[in-house]
């Protein structure tokens, strides 16, 4: 079940796809790259490629909240 079908009003994420896969790659580059003598600062920070915004319109008014139009053309995807 996601967050956002639980009840959450607004999510915010990205996707993670192969994630066990793209761990254990990431996983190996940095112990090689310690094992080669490079500082922990030095290595590079890795972004997420992908985010996506999910609005649950019932959760959101039964805060009493409104989310105005351009916010719901924006989202990816929008929960009734």
């Amino acid at each position: 079940m996601d967050v956002s079908d639980a009840g959450v009003a607004q999510q915010r994420g990205y996707e993670l796809v192969g994630v066990e896969d793209v761990i254990a790659r990431l996983r190996i580059s940095r112990r090689r790259d310690r094992r080669d003598g490079d500082k922990p600062g030095d290595l590079p920070v890795q972004l997420p490629v992908k985010y996506e915004m999910i609005v649950n319109l019932k959760t959101a008014n039964a805060f009493g909240l409104s989310p105005p139009p351009s916010l719901l053309g924006r989202a990816d995807e929008v929960i009734d």
